[in-house]
């Protein structure tokens, strides 16, 4: 934790201020304003030890950016749900929470990606399931998902594949943190959690 909690060393990238548009109005002038996840999800975003500042892989990617370009940094802690309209309504200039890139969202705001979208399906160690390969697999059971999330496109997607087919769809949980999630699949209150590779270390 310690090793990750090290000011990382950026200097000014005179190529990228100069790609700046001269009218671009920052939410505040000579900061840039960035909405990160308000929830402790490991690597992408936590708490320090300090239990005030905010670590991991998007916060520091929020410092890399905000350092080249010669700007002071502001995160906001943001609730997955309200990105969107946090950045059409111009409290934030950029979002790094876990965004995966969609056509639907690309009609509205400009991405620039930095990483794999992976996703995979955990289960508690005793589940009768045992591989999740289609749709089928999926049928009658509850699975954890998030709100607007790319997750729940494709398990809504799958459902519509389980209702064509005779098979009974999905029910879809819904939470917004890890914890919980986790809580819910060792209670049995739900079957299994579809979400991002990367905070299960893969």
């Amino acid at each position: 934790m310690k090793a990750n909690e090290q000011p990382l060393p950026v200097s000014v990238d005179p190529q990228a201020v100069a790609k700046i548009p001269a009218n671009y109005k920052f939410v505040e002038p000579g900061t840039l304003t960035v909405a990160i996840s308000a929830l402790n999800s490991p690597p992408l975003a936590l708490l320090a030890s300090d239990n005030r500042t905010r670590i991991g892989s998007d916060p520091d990617i929020a410092r890399l950016l905000a350092g080249s370009l010669g700007l002071k940094l502001k995160l906001v802690p943001t609730a997955w749900e309200d990105w969107p309209l946090g950045i059409t309504s111009g409290r934030y200039d950029v979002a790094l929470v876990n965004i995966a890139v969609t056509e639907q969202r690309k009609q509205k705001f400009d991405f620039a990606t930095y990483r794999v979208d992976s996703l995979a399906f955990s289960v508690k160690s005793t589940s009768e399931v045992q591989s999740i390969k289609g749709a089928a697999d999926l049928a009658g059971k509850k699975v954890i998902v998030g709100s607007g999330t790319n997750q729940e496109r494709i398990l809504l997607g799958w459902n519509e594949e389980n209702k064509n087919a005779g098979r009974e769809p999905a029910l879809p949980v819904y939470l917004t943190d890890d914890a919980s999630g986790n809580l819910y699949i060792q209670s049995g209150r739900a079957d299994c959690i579809l979400r991002p590779a990367v905070g299960l270390g893969l």
